[in-house]
Protein backbone atom coordinates (compact mmCIF):
# COMPACT_ATOMS: atom_id res chain seq x y z
CA UNK A 1 0.00 0.00 0.00
CA UNK A 2 1.19 3.75 -0.97
CA UNK A 3 2.43 5.92 1.83
CA UNK A 4 -0.80 8.52 2.93
CA UNK A 5 0.96 11.24 1.84
CA UNK A 6 2.05 10.24 -1.78
CA UNK A 7 0.51 10.77 -5.04
CA UNK A 8 -0.89 7.88 -7.03
CA UNK A 9 0.02 7.94 -10.63
CA UNK A 10 -3.35 7.15 -13.02
CA UNK A 11 -1.41 3.24 -13.60
CA UNK A 12 -1.07 2.72 -9.56
CA UNK A 13 -5.37 3.87 -9.30
CA UNK A 14 -6.04 1.19 -11.99
CA UNK A 15 -3.95 -1.41 -10.70
CA UNK A 16 -6.02 -0.44 -7.48
CA UNK A 17 -10.02 -0.49 -9.17
CA UNK A 18 -8.90 -3.91 -10.60
CA UNK A 19 -8.07 -5.10 -7.73
CA UNK A 20 -11.34 -3.75 -6.27
CA UNK A 21 -12.93 -5.23 -8.76
CA UNK A 22 -11.63 -9.25 -8.47
CA UNK A 23 -11.80 -9.05 -4.43
CA UNK A 24 -14.47 -6.24 -3.77
CA UNK A 25 -13.95 -5.47 0.18
CA UNK A 26 -17.24 -6.30 1.99
CA UNK A 27 -17.90 -9.60 0.57
CA UNK A 28 -19.22 -11.33 3.68
CA UNK A 29 -17.63 -14.75 4.17
CA UNK A 30 -19.64 -18.11 4.90
CA UNK A 31 -19.21 -17.53 8.99
CA UNK A 32 -20.50 -13.97 8.28
CA UNK A 33 -23.10 -14.77 6.68
CA UNK A 34 -23.75 -17.44 9.36
CA UNK A 35 -24.60 -14.50 11.95
CA UNK A 36 -26.25 -12.49 9.48
CA UNK A 37 -28.47 -15.59 9.23
CA UNK A 38 -29.19 -16.23 12.49
CA UNK A 39 -30.08 -12.64 13.68
CA UNK A 40 -32.81 -13.00 10.87
CA UNK A 41 -33.91 -16.39 12.08
CA UNK A 42 -34.69 -14.91 15.60
CA UNK A 43 -37.44 -12.90 14.12
CA UNK A 44 -38.71 -15.61 11.94
CA UNK A 45 -37.13 -14.19 8.55
CA UNK A 46 -35.32 -17.24 6.46
CA UNK A 47 -32.13 -15.69 4.73
CA UNK A 48 -31.96 -17.87 2.26
CA UNK A 49 -35.71 -17.59 0.77
CA UNK A 50 -36.75 -14.38 1.59
CA UNK A 51 -37.08 -11.38 -0.94
CA UNK A 52 -37.69 -7.34 -0.56
CA UNK A 53 -38.12 -4.71 -2.90
CA UNK A 54 -36.17 -2.28 -0.87
CA UNK A 55 -34.58 0.72 -3.29
CA UNK A 56 -30.56 0.45 -2.55
CA UNK A 57 -28.53 3.28 -2.10
CA UNK A 58 -26.79 4.69 -5.70
CA UNK A 59 -29.76 2.69 -7.38
CA UNK A 60 -32.72 3.40 -9.56
CA UNK A 61 -36.33 2.04 -7.78
CA UNK A 62 -36.98 -1.20 -9.22
CA UNK A 63 -40.79 -3.12 -9.38
CA UNK A 64 -39.39 -6.79 -9.02
CA UNK A 65 -37.96 -8.03 -5.17
CA UNK A 66 -34.65 -9.24 -4.86
CA UNK A 67 -33.26 -12.05 -2.76
CA UNK A 68 -32.85 -10.96 0.45
CA UNK A 69 -28.82 -12.08 0.74
CA UNK A 70 -28.03 -10.42 -2.66
CA UNK A 71 -29.37 -7.28 -1.34
CA UNK A 72 -27.64 -7.26 2.13
CA UNK A 73 -24.61 -8.27 -0.48
CA UNK A 74 -24.93 -5.35 -2.35
CA UNK A 75 -25.14 -3.07 0.30
CA UNK A 76 -22.21 -3.97 2.03
CA UNK A 77 -19.96 -3.73 -1.63
CA UNK A 78 -21.43 -0.35 -1.79
CA UNK A 79 -20.33 1.17 1.63
CA UNK A 80 -16.63 -0.88 2.14
CA UNK A 81 -16.30 0.70 -1.47
CA UNK A 82 -17.36 4.13 0.06
CA UNK A 83 -15.09 3.50 3.18
CA UNK A 84 -11.97 2.01 1.31
CA UNK A 85 -12.23 3.57 -2.35
CA UNK A 86 -13.75 7.26 -1.75
CA UNK A 87 -12.04 7.87 1.94
CA UNK A 88 -8.74 6.72 1.18
CA UNK A 89 -8.77 9.50 -1.33
CA UNK A 90 -10.11 12.51 1.01
CA UNK A 91 -8.04 11.08 3.48
CA UNK A 92 -5.02 11.98 1.95
CA UNK A 93 -6.27 15.32 0.94
CA UNK A 94 -7.58 15.69 4.38
CA UNK A 95 -3.58 15.48 5.44
CA UNK A 96 -2.10 17.11 2.82
CA UNK A 97 -4.34 20.27 3.70
CA UNK A 98 -3.31 19.18 7.89
CA UNK A 99 0.13 19.53 6.74
CA UNK A 100 -0.37 22.96 4.83
CA UNK A 101 -2.10 24.72 7.65
CA UNK A 102 0.30 23.66 10.25
CA UNK A 103 3.00 25.73 8.21
CA UNK A 104 0.71 28.66 7.51
CA UNK A 105 0.30 28.39 11.16
CA UNK A 106 3.82 28.54 11.88
CA UNK A 107 4.46 31.17 9.73
CA UNK A 108 2.03 33.93 11.12
CA UNK A 109 2.64 33.02 14.46
CA UNK A 110 6.30 33.39 13.90
CA UNK A 111 5.43 36.99 11.82
CA UNK A 112 3.33 38.07 14.73
CA UNK A 113 5.69 37.45 17.37
CA UNK A 114 8.28 39.16 15.57
CA UNK A 115 5.97 42.36 15.29
CA UNK A 116 5.09 42.60 18.59
CA UNK A 117 8.88 42.23 19.73
CA UNK A 118 9.52 45.05 16.72
CA UNK A 119 6.22 47.18 18.41
CA UNK A 120 5.92 49.92 16.19
CA UNK A 121 9.40 50.14 14.70
CA UNK A 122 8.35 49.23 10.94
CA UNK A 123 6.32 52.55 10.26
CA UNK A 124 8.42 55.46 9.30
CA UNK A 125 7.18 58.66 7.73
CA UNK A 126 4.08 59.05 9.67
CA UNK A 127 3.02 60.19 13.12
CA UNK A 128 3.32 58.19 16.66
CA UNK A 129 -0.72 58.53 16.64
CA UNK A 130 -0.79 56.78 13.23
CA UNK A 131 2.27 54.37 13.78
CA UNK A 132 0.86 52.80 16.90
CA UNK A 133 -3.05 52.54 14.91
CA UNK A 134 -1.61 50.98 12.02
CA UNK A 135 0.55 48.46 13.94
CA UNK A 136 -2.44 47.80 16.43
CA UNK A 137 -4.78 46.88 13.05
CA UNK A 138 -2.13 44.95 11.57
CA UNK A 139 -1.63 42.85 15.08
CA UNK A 140 -5.19 42.28 14.67
CA UNK A 141 -5.98 41.08 11.50
CA UNK A 142 -2.75 38.62 12.30
CA UNK A 143 -4.26 37.66 15.31
CA UNK A 144 -7.37 37.18 13.51
CA UNK A 145 -6.16 34.92 10.65
CA UNK A 146 -4.37 32.90 13.20
CA UNK A 147 -7.59 32.14 14.99
CA UNK A 148 -9.26 30.97 11.86
CA UNK A 149 -6.49 29.14 10.56
CA UNK A 150 -5.96 27.52 14.02
CA UNK A 151 -10.20 26.29 14.12
CA UNK A 152 -9.98 25.04 10.33
CA UNK A 153 -6.91 22.99 11.62
CA UNK A 154 -9.01 21.82 14.71
CA UNK A 155 -12.23 20.80 12.78
CA UNK A 156 -9.65 18.86 10.21
CA UNK A 157 -7.61 16.88 13.35
CA UNK A 158 -11.20 16.25 14.88
CA UNK A 159 -12.48 15.02 11.66
CA UNK A 160 -9.17 12.48 10.74
CA UNK A 161 -9.48 11.02 14.72
CA UNK A 162 -13.40 10.47 14.44
CA UNK A 163 -14.02 12.70 16.52
CA UNK A 164 -17.24 14.60 14.90
CA UNK A 165 -20.71 15.01 15.06
CA UNK A 166 -20.59 14.60 10.98
CA UNK A 167 -22.47 11.51 9.60
CA UNK A 168 -20.24 8.67 8.92
CA UNK A 169 -20.36 5.82 6.77
CA UNK A 170 -20.74 3.06 9.12
CA UNK A 171 -23.88 5.07 10.27
CA UNK A 172 -25.05 5.43 7.16
CA UNK A 173 -24.82 2.06 6.53
CA UNK A 174 -26.43 1.62 10.05
CA UNK A 175 -29.57 3.56 8.77
CA UNK A 176 -29.90 1.04 5.58
CA UNK A 177 -29.58 -1.94 7.53
CA UNK A 178 -32.38 0.03 10.10
CA UNK A 179 -34.62 0.42 7.24
CA UNK A 180 -34.41 -3.35 5.74
CA UNK A 181 -35.01 -4.73 9.53
CA UNK A 182 -38.04 -2.84 9.94
CA UNK A 183 -39.11 -3.46 6.04
CA UNK A 184 -38.62 -7.40 6.72
CA UNK A 185 -40.14 -7.46 10.68
CA UNK A 186 -43.11 -5.22 10.33
CA UNK A 187 -45.55 -7.80 11.37
CA UNK A 188 -43.61 -8.86 14.23
CA UNK A 189 -44.29 -7.47 17.36
CA UNK A 190 -42.13 -4.03 17.40
CA UNK A 191 -41.31 -5.07 21.32
CA UNK A 192 -38.97 -7.93 19.93
CA UNK A 193 -37.93 -6.67 16.45
CA UNK A 194 -36.64 -3.46 18.90
CA UNK A 195 -34.85 -5.91 20.73
CA UNK A 196 -33.38 -8.18 18.21
CA UNK A 197 -32.24 -5.60 15.91
CA UNK A 198 -28.55 -4.92 18.09
CA UNK A 199 -27.70 -8.38 16.55
CA UNK A 200 -28.55 -8.03 13.23
CA UNK A 201 -27.12 -5.05 12.83
CA UNK A 202 -23.93 -5.74 14.26
CA UNK A 203 -24.12 -9.16 12.20
CA UNK A 204 -23.52 -6.95 9.20
CA UNK A 205 -21.53 -4.55 10.00
CA UNK A 206 -18.57 -6.12 11.72
CA UNK A 207 -16.88 -7.21 9.40
CA UNK A 208 -17.15 -4.06 7.42
CA UNK A 209 -16.00 -1.60 10.16
CA UNK A 210 -14.86 -3.95 13.04
CA UNK A 211 -13.66 -0.88 15.57
CA UNK A 212 -16.79 1.30 14.90
CA UNK A 213 -19.43 -1.56 15.74
CA UNK A 214 -19.49 -2.18 18.99
CA UNK A 215 -22.54 -3.04 21.28
CA UNK A 216 -22.36 0.72 22.60
CA UNK A 217 -22.28 2.21 19.65
CA UNK A 218 -24.79 0.38 17.94
CA UNK A 219 -27.12 0.16 21.20
CA UNK A 220 -26.87 4.19 21.09
CA UNK A 221 -27.76 4.58 17.33
CA UNK A 222 -30.83 2.35 18.10
CA UNK A 223 -31.88 4.59 21.11
CA UNK A 224 -31.46 7.90 19.33
CA UNK A 225 -33.49 6.71 16.44
CA UNK A 226 -36.13 5.09 18.49
CA UNK A 227 -36.40 8.60 19.94
CA UNK A 228 -36.36 10.80 16.78
CA UNK A 229 -39.22 7.97 16.10
CA UNK A 230 -41.16 8.83 19.63
CA UNK A 231 -40.60 12.80 18.92
CA UNK A 232 -42.02 12.22 15.24
CA UNK A 233 -45.11 10.46 16.71
CA UNK A 234 -45.71 13.02 19.72
CA UNK A 235 -45.53 15.77 16.92
CA UNK A 236 -47.92 14.19 14.75
CA UNK A 237 -50.11 13.61 17.53
CA UNK A 238 -50.08 17.23 18.36
CA UNK A 239 -51.19 18.13 14.87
Amino acid sequence: MKAPDTEWRDSEWRELQADLAANPPGTYTGAQWQAIRASLAAVGVDLDTATTDIVLPNSGPSARKRALCDVLQKLAWYFAFVATGILQRRGRESRRRVVQLQRELAAFKAALAVLDNAKCEFYFGITDELRVAAHGALHDELTDLIARLQARLDQLTRRDGGNTNARTEHGEFWVELKRLWETLTADRPRRRRHKLLLRFLVACSAPLFPIATTDTAVTAFIERNSRKRKAASAVRLRD
